[in-house]
């Protein structure tokens, strides 16, 4: 009896090993979509990039800011607004997920790169322009707003000034539909009058 369980166990050991492979397919990675904050310009490359990552079982363990200028070279400056600078993201997947060797995808910010792929790890390089430090562009928005209006008032004005008489196309239809209707009633009841007076 115990060798029947013992061979039972056995057989029972063996075939789960052989369906791991197959669970492990289900988690094949193969798109990895990653966000990378683009830098303020008058900031310091000393702070590390902050970087997103949109993939299940993928997650960031390092990055850097590289110099554009020399390529693999860590940038230590300051950004400058509108400058492409170089970044470079680190990763490393679960042990329970693998990458797929034939079709996989990597964008950062929406833009397809290519990556360096190692042991339950993947490094990709991309780069990033630095933007105004400016934090709120409300005031621009509304100037431009304002601006607007401000226009065409002054449009109003100037066909007011040269004798133009602002009219209203919709109201000027249901005043137009009016007298028609009007003139076909007064024509009808001078219709049905003479008529009346000719019997």
């Amino acid at each position: 009896m115990k060798r029947l369980l013992t061979g039972i166990a056995a057989a029972a050991i063996v075939t789960l090993t052989s369906l791991t492979p197959v669970f492990a397919a289900d988690k094949s990675i193969k798109e990895i979509n990653i966000t990378v904050e683009a830098p303020k310009a008058g900031e310091s490359a000393a702070e590390k990039p902050v970087v997103s990552v949109d993939a299940e079982g993928v997650k960031v363990t390092n990055a850097v800011w590289l110099n554009a200028d020399e390529i693999l070279e860590p940038f230590k400056g300051t950004f400058a607004e509108g400058k492409e600078y170089g970044v470079e993201v680190d990763m490393s997947v679960e042990e329970a997920y693998e990458l797929s060797e034939t079709d996989l995808k990597i964008t950062v910010n929406g833009k397809s790169v290519s990556g360096t792929i190692g042991d339950n790890s993947i490094s990709v390089f991309s780069s990033v322009k630095a933007v105004s430090d400016k934090k709120d562009s409300t005031p621009d928005s509304a100037s431009t707003a304002d601006s607007a209006t401000s226009d065409s008032a002054t449009t109003d004005g100037a066909n007011n000034a040269n004798g133009s008489i602002p009219t209203n196309e919709g109201n000027g239809t249901f005043v137009l539909f009016g007298v028609v209707i009007g003139i076909v009633a007064v024509a009808g009841v001078a219709y049905f009058i003479y008529i009346k007076k000719n019997k």
